[in-house]
């Protein structure tokens, strides 16, 4: 059953967990693998930004234990 909001929009809720630390821009700069993320390339686009499976690959490497 399709939830809908107030405006009759429809709504999925969503459970995104924060990081217990931040994965830093220096800490993804250390793998040549990530060199074209988009927001190295482009800093300024908007938000999200877009990353392939395979940097997200390299991207679940560098994450705690905890998060993966």
């Amino acid at each position: 059953m399709i939830k809908c909001n107030p405006r009759h929009t429809p709504v999925e809720p969503v459970h995104i967990p924060l990081l217990p630390e931040p994965l830093t821009a220096a800490q993804l700069r250390t793998s040549p693998d990530l060199a074209s993320l988009e927001v190295f390339r482009v800093p300024v686009q908007s938000n999200p930004s877009w990353v392939t499976v395979a940097e997200m690959t390299v991207i679940d490497a560098l994450l705690p234990d905890s998060v993966q």
